[in-house]
């Protein structure tokens, strides 16, 4: 089974990386602002799936390993 993809100590600390992880924190941040609001069960499905997307790319510089448990955690 292949391992799930993880950036290294100097890939965690690299300028990109860290703007990188900033832009997707605000966007998530955006995302649930715009979650809290009054939307379809589409609307809302498809924006937790995006909330989801951008959790499992900055889950990338954790230490933790990356699961399911991300993806489902996304809607909280």
């Amino acid at each position: 089974m292949k391992q799930p993809l993880k950036l290294t100590e100097v890939e965690i600390h690299s300028a990109l990386w860290l703007r990188i992880s900033e832009h997707l924190r605000e966007k998530l941040n955006a995302l649930r602002i715009e979650n809290d609001g009054n939307r379809d069960e589409i609307s809302t499905a498809r924006l937790r799936g995006r909330i989801a997307q951008i959790k499992e790319f900055l889950a990338l510089g954790e230490t933790e390993p990356v699961n399911d448990a991300v993806t489902q955690k996304a809607t909280d």
